[in-house]
């Protein structure tokens, strides 16, 4: 089932049977749009760091208890990687090849022929952690919605701008399927 990262970021990180922090983002390959790690936020809001996991190290996920269970041990969460030790970069040829969805969320979306909306959400498969597609709100056109347009379709982000370029006109976007936040495409 596809997923949005709204859904991801609401749910509780549990190792050893214990929560150890949050969903916080996840940074994907804009190349193959392949979630390559998970950013969880462990520890108390006093004391709280961010570390970063590759996908592979989930054993489960219980979207009705909103909890995701992880196959490391709690040493192990200590000793992930940290977000500084990794982040990725926002800009082109940026030496980290991973985006943040929390980055591209809010990115203006620009057809061929003028903008159409903004990058609302991105829709990640819980099956193999691919990015699916972007949701696009174009509510600020007649008749827009959120709308799920392939990832594919981006011809480049232009990161100085905060634009997500479209190899599609506005028209084409805008007939594309609606998105609802049930958690599935419809």
């Amino acid at each position: 089932m596809d997923r949005s990262t709204r859904d991801l970021k609401r749910l509780v990180v549990r190792c050893d049977g214990q929560e150890v922090g949050k969903v916080d983002d996840l940074w994907f390959d804009d190349e193959k749009w392949m979630t390559r790690y998970l950013v969880l936020r462990t520890g108390t809001w006093l004391i709280s760091r961010q570390i970063v996991i590759p996908p592979e190290t989930v054993a489960r996920v219980d979207w009705q208890a909103r909890t995701v269970a992880i196959s490391l041990n709690c040493e192990e969460i200590r000793e992930a990687p940290t977000i500084e030790s990794a982040k990725p970069s926002g800009k082109q040829g940026g030496a980290n090849p991973f985006r943040s969805a929390n980055d591209v969320i809010g990115c203006r979306v620009h057809a061929r022929d003028g903008d159409v909306g903004y990058v609302e959400d991105l829709v990640i498969s819980d099956r193999d952690w691919a990015v699916d597609a972007l949701v696009v709100d174009t509510s600020k056109w007649p008749g827009g919605e959120n709308l799920v347009v392939s990832p594919y379709r981006i011809a480049r982000f232009g990161w100085d701008e905060r634009k997500a370029y479209l190899d599609m006109d506005r028209d084409e976007i805008l007939r594309s399927p609606e998105f609802h936040y049930s958690g599935s495409r419809r």
